[in-house]
């Protein structure tokens, strides 16, 4: 599969079949497609654009597997047929909670009696990424203060925390990560940067760079909330991450005339520009103390860029312009 090949017959078409589902609370998700019309076989790959790497599905059709892989990757070839109302169903763990994905199952849809048939043949290159993609572990429930003791493999880089509420409202104000025995020097120590207000309370995802444990058995996941409840779902990775990544989202312009509030965090600050009013202007951070960015005096027009990787401001940070001038800032959320 893959390479480009002269169609079956005059009646062969492209396959290009989407099914969307919403992750649950235990990073799990379900890709049900419709069965082929009579008499069509359909063939080809699937992929889970966007995937988290901590993410692991299984395509079936009936009682047989046909394929398993890992993150985006891609699993196949898979091939369906609509005689006897076959139907593929694709299930994927290690999502992230609360999250729309989407499964794309490509390939070419042709008449039965001119298909040759294949069979189920392992994907060397999704058997390793599934290796090489930790499954998720689910620690437990995180009263407020509750501290949680992470066992870790050798060789982890970087953890991924998804913390989702289990109580209507609850609000997560600080994580701390620290390696066991260790807790003076935290890997992570703030508030969660990313966050989604869904229906029960915000979901958040924190990215923790850690180094490989040696002398430790694990990592201590503290989470701290002003209401509520929360379970914490942990993942570890071999590959160190770029937190950046994860604010790839559309680059946005925002402009105002005169004090307010220009952006909301969490976001990431790329570009910063202030003309200056009558009495100057300013560009300033709210969150965690008050603090100018860039300054502009009376009349006076000063840009700032941040570059690719940008400023990441977490959730409950905002930028403010104040003074009587204009601001633009440029940013992409996640």
């Amino acid at each position: 599969m893959g390479q480009s090949q002269n169609p079956i017959s005059s009646t062969t078409q492209q396959l290009n079949q989407l099914v969307s589902a919403v992750v649950d609370v235990n990073g799990a998700a379900t890709f049900t497609f419709q069965s082929p019309p009579s008499g069509q076989t359909w063939t080809g790959t699937l992929q889970c654009p966007g995937a988290p790497a901590t993410a692991i599905f299984a395509a079936t059709i009936g009682a047989t597997q046909w394929c398993d892989w890992a993150g985006n990757s891609i699993g196949g070839p898979v091939q369906c047929f609509g005689q006897g109302a076959q139907q593929l169903v694709v299930t994927g763990s290690g999502l992230t909670p609360g999250a729309t994905n989407e499964m794309v199952w490509i390939g070419s849809s042709d008449g039965e009696t001119l298909t040759q048939p294949i069979w189920p043949d392992p994907n060397t290159s999704a058997l390793t990424a599934q290796v090489q993609a930790p499954a998720p572990q689910l620690l437990g429930s995180t009263p407020a203060g509750l501290a949680l003791n992470v066992t870790s493999p050798n060789g982890i880089r970087t953890l991924i925390l998804n913390i989702v509420p289990t109580t209507f409202g609850a609000t997560v104000t600080n994580v701390k990560v620290y390696q066991n025995g260790g807790s003076l020097y935290p890997f992570y120590n703030q508030p969660p940067y990313l966050a989604n207000n869904l229906s029960g309370g915000y979901y958040y995802q924190v990215v923790v760079p850690v180094f490989p444990v040696q002398f430790a058995p694990g990592y201590v996941v503290n989470v701290t909330c002003s209401t509520g409840t929360a379970y914490i779902y942990v993942y570890g990775d071999s590959a160190q991450y770029d937190e950046s990544v994860f604010y790839n989202g559309p680059v946005t312009t925002v402009s105002a005339s005169g004090p307010g509030t220009l952006v909301n965090g969490p976001c990431r600050l790329l570009a910063l520009t202030v003309a200056g009013g009558a009495s100057g202007a300013a560009i300033q951070r709210n969150v965690p103390a008050v603090g100018a960015l860039l300054d502009a005096s009376a009349g006076l027009y000063t840009a700032l860029s941040f570059g690719s990787q940008g400023i990441i401001i977490p959730y409950g940070d905002y930028l403010s312009l104040t003074g009587g001038g204009g601001g633009t800032v440029t940013y992409a959320y996640p």
